[in-house]
């Protein structure tokens, strides 16, 4: 059972939360592509375009289930991958700007490591733990118990209803 359901709407608050904050990365990297006029070639090279549109895309699918189901660890992983894939969009017209213009060495490396930190969750973690919970929020299996559990955001104890 995750830890963020106790029955009196916070978990509701958490979801919007994390959904606005997903949204937001989306839109931040929206601006940073008019900002900078980062061409399509370098948006697309970038995978700026495929992360938002996973980022954003999990990021509603999970806000719909952990709305409606706050107990099903699908929704919550789900708005997991919908922070951290969109968080590599949001920076990368900031990196691809820093890095023509030659902007200082500590900025690119902190726009760096933000654009290559974020989206491994998202691909290594949140979307395969949440694989494994599809269709009905509980595992396939007790063998598989081992293998989703983890620190981050779920038990490996299966949802009650």
């Amino acid at each position: 059972m995750c830890g963020v359901t106790d029955g009196s709407g916070r978990s509701a608050w958490l979801a919007f939360g994390l959904f606005a904050l997903a949204i937001g990365e989306g839109l931040w990297a929206l601006v940073g592509v008019l900002v900078t006029g980062i061409s399509f070639a370098a948006a697309r090279d970038s995978f700026l375009i495929p992360n938002a549109v996973i980022g954003v895309s999990c990021a509603v699918c999970g806000v719909l289930i952990a709305w409606k189901r706050p107990r099903n660890p699908l929704g919550w992983l789900l708005l997991g991958a919908g922070v951290t894939q969109p968080a590599t969009a949001a920076v990368t017209p900031w990196l691809v700007q820093a890095l023509e213009d030659g902007a200082p060495d500590g900025l690119v490396r902190a726009l760096a490591t933000l654009y290559s930190g974020a989206w491994p969750w998202s691909v290594s973690l949140f979307i395969p733990l949440a694989l494994l919970y599809v269709p009905d929020g509980r595992l396939p299996g007790r063998w598989w118990r081992s293998t989703a559990r983890c620190r981050c955001c779920c038990s490996a104890r299966t949802p009650t209803r």
